[in-house]
């Protein structure tokens, strides 16, 4: 029967027996007398236990527990005597023990050679050097350079080598150990794990962070006048980052403050008009202040603490800060996803009402109401002031709120009849919500024969939801009839589909009629003249021709036998039909004048499209 001891050898703990414990811990004794002086004794005494630890472990294996002699005398043959390092006989004091540790000569045999990462010659993570001690492939540059060109044309000429390459690469850096302790460098070497190798390793490390830090030493002054200069600009950029800053905190204080008055009990009506509660408008300010304010600010603080050369940290105040953000970015993106939700669907409906066709032929197209008056939203002068116009094109009514998104387009009729289709648009939280914000639109507008009275704006009533709702008006225009616009429709947006038909941005004026199923400009200036691009043609016979003008003007007098006009706003157009003269009279009437070879035809209509005799 023996005793046991447990120990903790190399961070791993064993059971030995006290005979055991003795002769190992006289060897360990012996090694720190080895190397009382050197400066490597903490390491080289850590490094020996580990790989004491790991040779007891594979001794044991599963089926003992107990370190014994035996193991002890095997473990310490193998890492060799303390006398060997300095080549010294077997002292006195070391012979009483026949069967101590320290006699006999290291067991030979095979070098167990190890995979591990290698972490004095990497360039990424040691995997290529690993690979090379253990494979005895020597220099691991040529194999960097090969692997570096395959993943390169791999990248170039699309080769499918390189992606495989890479994929083992990175498993290997993550399954492969790195190589930490001196036994696991020299059993990365295949070298053999003795107390000779060991110490030689660790005073090899040393050396190399000894040259390193004289190194370092040696470029000290370089290295400050670096850093001080370094340091200079790096504080010159910094006052401009706390200019940006502070400049940044206004322009966001001044956002949250509109955000505060626009959610304030005095605009709950507006505000009802775009969100569900105004108080979703106050946690989305106080969440966008929390959310950009805090790194701004936190940004400040760390800038004036550099500036400042202070070296007072205060941890509490970061966490203040990351919990102050957090808590901004929770409120920020609920509140956003409240609000955007009711924007998820849309929905479109169109209504097409048939028009009665002016018996002129002629439909004219004026901004005004149901009586043809000219269109007031609202008079700030009545009710006591209480409306006011309201963000771009919004503005308050007695029905709710007006709004100016209403586009007006022309197109060629299907049919014999005049037509106007109002198209709207509106988004919801789901299609069933879209469908009834369009219902709560309301837009008018009438005829009285050859007038057209169309609304510039649509209302919501002061119970709707503004959803992104928009109105589109399309009037159809059927073969050989015009349409034409009253002053003040360039108010809105006019968009004339036809191939034929050039935007100019204005077509108050403008006569429009379809030929052969075709939009086209009857009154628009084909092309301007002038003397200067071409030379006028003389004018082609025809009785009681119009007289010229005497000289270029804004006034271009014609006379067909006794009756004459004196023109202004004049246009003269010359093409293979012949020449064609446009212009209003004192009277106001529109004439139009057509000379061909074969005939001449005046034509007047009054300012409602009429025919003049």
């Amino acid at each position: 029967m023996k005793k046991t001891i447990n120990i903790n050898l190399g961070g791993q703990p064993f059971i030995i027996d006290e005979p055991a414990f003795d002769m190992l811990h006289h060897y360990f004794e012996s090694l720190k007398q080895k190397f009382a002086n050197e400066n490597e004794q903490k390491e080289i005494i850590a490094d020996i236990e580990s790989r004491i630890a790991e040779l007891f472990t594979q001794r044991l294996g599963k089926t003992r527990a107990v370190v014994g002699e035996e193991d002890v005398v095997y473990v310490t043959t193998l890492m060799g005597r303390p006398e060997d390092i300095a080549g010294e006989p077997e002292s006195p004091g070391n012979t009483n023990t026949g069967k101590s540790a320290v006699s006999g000569s290291p067991i030979s045999g095979k070098v167990e050679k190890k995979l591990f990462r290698d972490p004095d010659n990497k360039k990424v993570g040691g995997v290529i050097s690993g690979l090379c001690y253990y494979f005895g492939w020597g220099d691991p540059t040529w194999i960097r350079i090969a692997l570096a060109g395959l993943i390169v044309l791999t990248m170039v000429f699309k080769f499918g080598i390189g992606l495989p390459i890479a994929v083992i690469y990175l498993i290997l850096l993550i399954v492969v150990p790195e190589a930490t302790t001196s036994a696991e460098k020299l059993q990365m070497r295949g070298e053999p794990v003795t107390i000779q190798n060991i110490e030689k390793e660790v005073r090899d490390a040393m050396h190399t962070a000894g040259n390193s830090m004289n190194n370092l030493m040696r470029d000290d002054k370089v290295r400050n006048g670096v850093t001080t200069a370094a340091r200079a600009f790096a504080k010159i950029f910094l006052v401009f980052v706390l200019l940006f800053c502070i400049g940044s905190l206004i322009v966001l204080g001044m956002v949250c403050l509109g955000l505060s008055i626009f959610s304030a009990a005095s605009l709950s009506d507006i505000t009802q008009l775009f969100v569900s509660s105004r108080h979703m408008i106050t946690m989305f300010n106080v969440g966008l202040f929390l959310a950009v304010g805090i790194p701004l600010i936190s940004v400040m603080y760390d800038s004036i603490r550099f500036l400042t050369d202070s070296d007072v940290k205060n941890p509490i105040l970061k966490k203040v800060f990351w919990g102050a953000w957090f808590i901004g970015l929770v409120l920020l993106g609920f509140s956003s996803w409240s609000i955007l939700k009711d924007f998820a669907a849309s929905d479109t409906v169109q209504d097409k009402v048939q028009l009665v066709t002016p018996a002129s032929g002629t439909l004219r197209v004026q901004l005004a109401d149901t009586l043809g008056h000219v269109i007031a939203v609202h008079d700030e002068d009545e009710g006591g002031g209480s409306s006011f116009t309201w963000m771009g094109g919004m503005a308050t009514t007695d029905y709710g709120y007006s709004f100016s998104d209403v586009k007006l387009e022309v197109v060629v009729s299907p049919d014999s009849n005049y037509y106007v289709e109002r198209v709207a648009f509106s988004k919801g939280a789901n299609f069933a919500d879209a469908s009834k914000n369009i219902k709560m639109i309301k837009y008018r507008f009438s005829q009285s024969d050859s007038l057209l009275n169309l609304d510039s704006r649509f209302e919501l009533p002061k119970d709707g939801k503004w959803r992104d709702q928009h109105i589109k008006i399309r009037i159809y225009v059927p073969e050989g009839k015009r349409l034409t616009f009253a002053p003040g429709v360039d108010g809105m947006e006019v968009n004339i589909k036809s191939d034929d038909y050039t935007d100019d941005g204005v077509v108050s004026g403008k006569i429009l009629e379809v030929e052969h199923g075709k939009l086209k400009c009857t009154n628009c200036k084909e092309r301007m003249i002038s003397d200067e691009e071409i030379d006028l043609p003389e004018p082609p016979e025809a009785p009681e021709a119009p007289e010229a003008p005497e000289a270029p003007g804004e006034h271009f007098k014609m006379r067909t036998g006794k009756d004459s006009d004196d023109l202004k706003n004049f246009t003269v157009n010359i093409n293979d039909k012949g020449m064609e003269v446009r212009g209003t009279n004192e009277k106001n009437q529109n004439v139009h004048v057509q000379i061909n070879d074969h005939k001449m035809s005046v034509s007047k209509t009054d300012a409602q499209g009429k025919a003049v005799k």
